[in-house]
């Protein structure tokens, strides 16, 4: 049994690339800087560089809503695969992840949470008109004994 599942989650390096294909068909490809951790021996922490694919209305989502430094976690398959340079000849390889899924996490702007102004939640003595309010003063019960539960 095989199982081929990616799951990544990253800052998007530059804005999307996308392309459209003869028949109108949306190609985004995207690459996300992934943290290492520290290596062997002290060595200092690098990042990995993946590129993911994603195709048709994902794509065209992508092209409007993510852009260079999103954070964004990916879920696809890897792939692999090789062509050959126009001008070369030669064959280049490629590893990619071909994209399922993908969810933007905003950040939060704090200057903007800090200008938003909130109106505060009026207060029982506000409502009422009354400060020594309480639920048994405020309303009439009225007990009806004719219920029958």
């Amino acid at each position: 049994m095989a199982i081929n599942r990616v799951l990544i989650s990253g800052n998007v390096v530059r804005d999307p690339e996308v392309r459209y294909t003869s028949d109108g068909t949306a190609c985004a490809r995207l690459t996300v800087a992934l943290n290492r951790d520290r290596g062997v021996n002290g060595a200092e922490p690098g990042a990995d560089y993946p590129q993911a694919v994603f195709w048709g209305k994902m794509a065209e989502n992508i092209e409007r809503y993510v852009g260079k430094g999103a954070l964004v976690t990916i879920e696809g398959k890897l792939r692999t695969g090789s062509y050959k340079n126009r001008q070369t000849g030669q064959p280049v390889y490629f590893t990619e992840i071909a994209g399922d899924r993908i969810m933007y996490h905003r950040k939060r702007d704090e200057e903007a949470a800090k200008k938003a102004s909130y109106q505060e939640a009026p207060s029982a003595a506000d409502v009422t008109g009354n400060d020594d309010w309480s639920s048994q003063t405020s309303m009439d019960f009225q007990r009806d004994d004719d219920i029958p539960f």
